[in-house]
């Protein structure tokens, strides 16, 4: 493939553009770099400049897959699908592989931690080494409480239906429990920063924001989950139901807090059996909420509630303003024949006491032909809706639509009405005649496949019927429809013939 020949002109442009940068963009650039190193002295923090290696985020997240690999098998193994007979082989793979990652990592986090403080890691490798088997170690014990959180979040969700496959494949929830209940490990272990390298990347993933530092207890059912922040020294108990944009977090702190109040009590504690529903706010180290308590929505909490306790914000007032700036009332629903019997009373005056008063429900429309209800025929306007539509009959009675054979017995009827209302029939347009499409095409009936013949019957076009369309082409239709129209003859016993046919010959089918 050649390139697209170019002109003088185009050559001279490239030529000048070429001269453009080599005077102008390099020596910028080249300024800036020199700027940057000379900025090195006072920024050395900010910089990661060795051959020393440090934990990737590629590979933790890779340690997380092997976490749900090992906590739920055969529900991720896309390459080799688990069985009763592999499945032994399968989880001790996934071991292997999870303790051999976890091990470096946790190595080049000890060894980035020495460095940054100035020291040497002698033994960097062995105690790697051994808090990656105390992980692996504790993992029959994780898995049986991410157990209860998978059944905690079928308990508590109707949504999630009756198998857990669902919550394990779909739910957020459950995957930010998991890297915390990961992380909490390493982070108990005092593991340099790969703890909360986890729970970012599932925070990422899922918008749950949740400390490693946090001790939670068993059956955590956080639903939905976007926007949920737990703090580093919050304590949940057992069986906890949390949904989305609860903040469990601390109180406003001064400028030196990152310093004097490191290690401290600063975020709540929820106790057992505790519910904090959507966009509930609990601050402080010393807020404690007692067990079996309900924290309702958007509630704002920073003092402790004892147990048995429920917590909702008063219902707020709710005040409409339009573009100018005035009060507007709700507008009414759309009036039924019987709104004056299911309408509310009026109520003056506006929420506030300042507006126009609350439009009433409208009456029925007068009645137009008011010399029938004289006959008996319509009730009068002021009569008040038909008890018909007390009982929840229809308009169109038995009697027809527009007379009725008088009050029905049993049946009282409000302020003098006589009769049961019945509107005016509206003007309907006269229907076609439902005709068959002509020309026929038949297939006699019973007939053995292989002698089955197809026939084409063309019919005489009937008077009151519009004239055909020479360019319309010819329907095909069933001998067995033929039977519903006793003036047409019975022609199941006549041969196909090129005389009934059309211009183009013989075609299969039975329909249009």
């Amino acid at each position: 493939m050649t390139d697209a020949p170019t002109d003088g002109n185009q050559k001279c442009s490239f030529r000048e553009a070429e001269e453009e940068y080599r005077r102008h963009v390099v020596p910028t650039l080249e300024r800036a770099a020199q700027d940057l190193m000379d900025v090195r002295a006072k920024l050395r923090p900010f910089e990661y400049v060795t051959s020393m290696p440090r934990p990737s985020f590629s590979r933790v997240a890779h340690l997380l897959q092997l976490g749900r690999f090992v906590m739920f098998p055969g529900f991720f193994e896309d390459r080799q699908p688990a069985s009763e007979i592999n499945v032994k082989f399968i989880t001790g793979q996934h071991l292997s592989n999870l303790y051999s990652i976890l091990s470096s990592e946790i190595a080049y986090a000890i060894r980035h931690d020495h460095m940054r403080r100035g020291g040497e890691c002698t033994n960097c490798t062995s105690i790697a080494r051994d808090i990656a088997l105390e992980v692996c170690a504790a993992l029959p014990g994780l898995r049986e409480i991410m157990a209860s959180d998978v059944l905690a979040t079928m308990e508590g969700d109707p949504a999630a239906g009756d198998q857990v496959d669902q919550i394990i494949f779909c739910y957020p929830g459950i995957y930010a429990t998991l890297a915390y209940r990961l992380a909490n490990i390493l982070w108990l272990r005092k593991v340099p920063f790969l703890p909360r390298m986890m729970t970012e990347l599932a925070h990422g993933r899922t918008g749950i924001d949740i400390h490693p530092g946090a001790r939670i207890g068993g059956s955590f059912f956080i639903d939905h989950g976007t926007g949920v922040v737990v703090g580093e020294t919050t304590v949940i108990g057992e069986r906890v139901r949390i949904y989305q944009g609860v903040t469990l977090g601390a109180l406003s702190l001064p400028r030196d807090a990152g310093v004097r109040l490191r290690g401290e009590k600063r975020h709540p504690t929820l106790e057992n059996d505790v519910i904090v529903y959507s966009g509930a706010t609990i601050l402080g180290g010393e807020t404690v909420i007692g067990a079996r308590s309900v924290i309702g929505g958007n509630v704002w909490l920073t003092e402790s509630i004892p147990p048995d306790t429920k917590v909702f914000i008063k219902k707020p007032e709710l005040v409409i303003v339009n573009s100018r700036g005035a009060w507007e009332p709700p507008r009414p629903r759309r009036p039924s024949p019987d709104a004056a019997f299911r309408a509310p009373p009026a109520r003056p005056g506006s929420p506030d006491g300042t507006g126009p008063p609350e439009p009433q429900s409208p009456r029925p429309p007068p009645d137009p032909f008011p010399e029938r209800a004289a006959r008996g025929i319509f009730p009068s306007a002021q009569a008040g809706p038909s008890p018909l539509r007390r009982a929840r009959l229809p308009y169109r009675t038995p009697f027809g639509p527009t007379s009725s054979p008088g009050p029905l017995p049993g049946l009282p009827y409000p302020q003098g009405e006589t009769a049961p209302y019945s509107p005016a029939p509206r003007p309907q347009a006269p229907r076609r005649p439902c005709l068959p499409r002509m020309p026929w095409t038949a297939r006699p009936d019973p007939v053995p496949p292989a002698h089955a013949a197809v026939l084409r019957y063309r019919f005489p076009p009937l008077p009151a019927l519009r004239p055909r369309n020479p360019h319309e082409p010819f329907g095909i239709r069933d001998i067995r429809s033929l039977r519903r129209f006793p003036s047409i003859p019975d022609i199941s016993g006549f041969r196909a013939s090129p005389a009934f046919g059309t211009s183009g010959g013989f075609r299969g089918g039975s329909g249009p």
